[in-house]
């Protein structure tokens, strides 16, 4: 039995390390086109050739759409804590302390700009003071560091001259710049943001992506300044339970979330990611296959590589800080009454729709359970925000209920 156990343990723990080694190799040594190599056969090359394709159709399904937005400008907001936010910002009506205020939060690798930015006009328009930072790490808002850390030259890759010493530094260097991008941290962000620049009790958040997994953190931490969420990410609940009664889609999403893991790999996965000017990152980010359908412009593209180019090292610092939790709260211990849209795109390559029909039940009360529900976004990729015209009107729809 025992010389069984061990030899099944062995084909398990080969066959991991086999994969593992064929994802790197694949990663390492797969001639990944580049941006330019990518877009030049896309049918929309310019922002303005973006919008006269995507503008009628916005306008027909009642979605305003500007890219950038005529009505909100970028502002720097400086928070107690250090952060300094570069945000979109507009719609504010001094005085009126009754106006909603709806705060966008974008995901991982974009930007304020690049995620919900296009429609901020549109929520500018129906009378709501909207505020969208760029979060901490990213384009040209705060991105902490540990104390002689040269976040420069970490930014250039591997150490010039690469010795023993160098290379320990190095890892030791990108170990302390995750320590900046806890869970904590993340959702002090937010809280100070409202209660201290807005000088409000409560906000409405708006989601996507590695936005929506911070939004999770923050209704944990801060839930009294929450009036309503809308979720890209699923909350991180029960999930004991949830393994035991969706095992295969827990497998699924395991399956899914492989970068997740790999992006642990300190060193290494910065290297691979970097190679070739992020070529692999930008097609495992399915950005060609939105390009050819006319959904990204190349012009836009560009915006999204040069983000990238400027904010991989601490904007990666996300994925690594979400396994260095300091939070003393959990969903389990205490469910929210925080009434929450899912977004969850049809086609999403990286996560499942059990996780959020789960979350409903496991992390939010019951009367918050009545106020919301998944809307599931068709014929979606992950990055909803090129699909506007499919769920802007469900976002207006549940916050002004």
């Amino acid at each position: 039995m025992f010389r069984l156990l061990f030899s099944c343990c062995r084909t398990i723990f080969l066959t991991i390390f086999l994969i593992i080694a064929a994802l790197i190799g694949y990663i390492a040594f797969y001639p990944f086109p580049t941006l330019d190599q990518l877009s030049k056969d896309w049918p929309i090359q310019t922002l303005e050739e973006y919008h006269q394709k995507m503008g009628p159709i916005m306008k027909a399904n009642g979605v305003t759409m500007n890219f950038p937005p005529k009505l909100a400008s970028f502002v720097k907001i400086s928070l107690s804590n250090g952060i300094v936010f570069n945000a979109l910002e507009g719609g504010r009506k001094e005085g009126d302390a009754n106006q909603k205020l709806l705060i966008f939060m974008h995901g991982y690798p974009e930007s304020a700009l690049l995620c919900y930015g296009r429609y901020l006009d549109h929520f500018i328009q129906q009378g709501y003071w909207v505020i969208a930072p760029d979060m901490r790490g990213y384009n040209t808002s705060s991105k902490p560091v540990p104390e002689g850390v040269d976040l420069k030259q970490i930014n250039n890759g591997l150490p010039s001259e690469l010795t023993f010493e160098s290379l320990k530094k190095y890892l030791q260097d990108l170990n302390g710049i995750a320590n900046e991008y806890i869970d904590v941290k993340l959702a002090k962000d937010y809280q100070l943001l409202v209660t201290e620049y807005a000088k409000r009790t409560k906000a409405i958040f708006i989601s996507h992506d590695w936005g929506a997994a911070t939004l999770t953190y923050t209704m944990r931490e801060y839930p009294e300044i929450i009036e309503k969420a809308v979720l890209g990410v699923a909350i991180r609940a029960n999930q004991g339970k949830y393994i035991k009664e969706n095992f295969g889609p827990f497998l699924t999403q395991v399956y899914k979330s492989w970068y997740v893991f790999f992006l642990q790999a300190l060193g290494l996965s910065d290297y691979l990611f970097r190679k070739n000017d992020f070529a692999f990152l930008l097609n495992f980010g399915v950005f060609d296959e939105e390009g050819r359908k006319g959904r990204l412009s190349a012009e836009e593209a560009k915006f999204w590589l040069q983000n990238i180019r400027s904010s991989f090292t601490t904007a990666t610092s996300f994925y690594r800080g979400a396994f260095r939790s300091q939070s003393k709260r959990s969903f389990d211990k205490e469910k929210v009454n925080v009434p929450v849209l899912f977004l969850h795109a049809e086609n999403d390559r990286y996560l499942t729709e059990e996780t959020s029909q789960f979350a409903l039940r496991e992390a939010l009360t019951e009367e918050a359970q009545k106020k919301s529900k998944v809307f599931i976004v068709k014929e979606s990729s992950h990055w909803v925000q090129f699909y506007g015209e499919k769920f802007i009107k469900e976002i207006d729809e549940f916050i002004r209920k």
